[in-house]
């Protein structure tokens, strides 16, 4: 499936299912559509040397850009936030830099109070429902769930966590779509992985990137 399809569905996905969270759309490719087109306002770009040539395109285009910045390139991604008139920005915070990210929050926000800040965590994982495993001994099948009943791997753990170490900020995560399938690679995926993905971020009051 090329972008524009992936696009396409994703949108489909997002306005069909309600959710009580928000849904950032991180936009990645060097050409972006008109807002009619895309159906959305609300852009995330990665901070890196080209994004002010795409910021300029998308902002001329009417679009509420947020800038997505790891803790090192915080400071120069929100000087180039406040000159350029984004929305706000996002700090990609791993597990590691938990312990920094207060220090450098709060001097952003005292040097840019205009500027809305966002604390991003990108260790979230794909949601997918799962069953029982079958395994086949001799003539014996298996089931490894000790139930047999289908649960879900979900991000509710990292959710809770972000509840409780930043209570002031609605919890805002991010993951990687499980890709390794050669079918996956080629279609990407699927309108129920992406329901599935906005439906849990809604039952948990969590954004999503």
């Amino acid at each position: 499936m090329n972008i524009r399809k992936t696009v396409f569905l994703w949108l489909w996905v997002v306005f069909v299912v309600p959710a009580w969270g928000r849904v950032f759309v991180h936009w990645t490719q060097s050409a972006i559509p008109s807002p009619k087109a895309l159906g959305v306002n609300d852009l995330v770009l990665s901070w890196d040397a080209g994004t002010l040539s795409l910021l300029n395109v998308a902002r001329r285009q009417d679009y509420r850009i947020y800038l997505e910045a790891t803790l090192p390139e915080a400071a120069a991604a929100a000087e180039a936030s406040a000159k350029n008139g984004v929305a706000g920005l996002i700090l990609d915070v791993r597990q590691p830099e938990q312990g920094q990210v207060d220090g450098v929050v709060g001097k952003l926000r005292s040097a840019y109070p205009k500027l809305t800040l966002l604390v991003l965590n990108p260790d979230g994982k794909q949601p997918q429902m799962k069953g029982g495993l079958v395994i086949k001994r001799g003539e014996i099948l298996e089931v490894s769930s000790p139930t047999a009943q289908p649960w879900l791997d979900t991000n509710l753990a990292l959710v809770r966590f972000q509840q409780s170490s930043r209570p002031g900020q609605v919890p805002l995560y991010s993951f990687h779509w499980d890709l390794s399938d050669p079918l996956k690679q080629q279609n990407g995926p699927t309108a129920e992985d992406y329901s599935l993905a906005v439906a849990e971020s809604d039952a948990f009051q969590a954004d999503l990137v």
